[in-house]
């Protein structure tokens, strides 16, 4: 397929290694890859809004360079805005008109917002792996991935079934306490930073579901969440029951195991790490597309460029 790729796309798979946008590579020789270079200029203009190093700086744009080198992508044309009446947004009227004259066949992107009501075909990079490994019937669960990272807030959100409710295995550990189901299968956290555990209820087994763990501020909510209509082919809306909410003092190194650890029993649809903290419409929006993605608001960028930053100075 020829498929444009938004900025946030490359912003994320420059600066966050471990996510489903930087595995797009993976699949360089199964795609086309493109882009205009206004899509480059605006992800340039995003990393020059904030104050950081001069290397750094230097570092984070080559590796977007790296980044778009590794997925072989092609620069194209600029669209025409004038063909594309039904878009709101002027920067994106020049992007989806760019990827209609040059004939793509979708659109990868992690903000479904400015593209939702038109008639190109809108996808994330969670979703092309998915479809990439279920065609080459891949075992690898690591293309079912997307791992941004966590710091003091985050989000973890796995899709998927779990054959027993302690099936779920670790879930977050960080350096003072873990969270993980003890052995009547409520989620508890306990450690010695563990401040507050109160399990409400345990994760359904053996039917698909959603389950989402967040934490701000070192409060920590875990619900579940399941299509209303039982069926996860084409979802609409979801409802969420609360298993454990609590508190904890977080301490880096903060990481969550869920899938990788080796307690977990069941089948994985996608599993997502961010490190910030997603809202419930956020959420919901992340089930609908079998896909967590990363808020659009700017403060997100921030953080992927914190997260750079760490990661470079941890590397000098």
């Amino acid at each position: 397929m020829r498929i444009f790729i938004d900025a946030n796309i490359i912003l994320i798979g420059a600066l966050a290694p471990n996510s489903a946008a930087r595995s797009l590579i993976w699949l360089s020789f199964y795609h086309q890859f493109v882009f205009t270079e206004q899509i480059e200029r605006e992800v340039h203009n995003k990393i020059d809004e904030y104050t950081i190093p001069g290397k750094i700086r230097t570092k984070a744009k080559q590796e977007i360079q790296n980044f778009l080198k590794g997925l072989e992508a092609l620069s194209i044309p600029p669209g025409d805005p004038r063909n594309a009446d039904s878009v709101s947004n002027p920067y994106d009227k020049a992007h989806y008109s760019a990827a209609k004259e040059s004939g793509c066949d979708c659109i990868c992107t992690y903000d479904f917002t400015d593209f939702s009501e038109l008639d190109l075909p809108i996808t994330t990079p969670a979703n092309l792996i998915q479809e990439y490994a279920v065609e080459t019937k891949s075992s690898d669960l690591s293309l079912f991935f997307d791992y941004i990272g966590l710091e003091e807030e985050g989000t973890v959100l796995f899709i998927g079934q779990i054959i027993h409710p302690t099936g779920i295995g670790k879930i977050l550990t960080a350096r003072g306490f873990r969270i993980e189901p003890d052995e009547n299968g409520y989620i508890v956290i306990k450690g010695t930073d563990a401040i507050k555990s109160n399990p409400k209820a345990k994760p359904e087994a053996n039917i698909q579901i959603g389950l989402s763990i967040r934490y701000k501020n070192n409060f920590i909510e875990i619900e579940e969440w399941r299509s209303k209509t039982e069926e996860w082919d084409n979802p609409t809306d979801f409802s969420k029951r609360y298993l454990t909410t609590g508190k904890a003092k977080f301490h880096n190194p903060i990481r969550s195991l869920i899938s990788g650890d080796k307690g977990f029993n069941g089948f994985v649809k996608h599993f997502g790490v961010h490190p910030w903290y997603h809202k419930d419409k956020s959420i919901r929006n992340s089930l609908t597309q079998l896909s967590l993605r990363p808020h659009r608001e700017i403060w997100s960028v921030k953080q992927l460029i914190q997260l750079f930053k760490s990661s470079f100075n941890g590397k000098r």
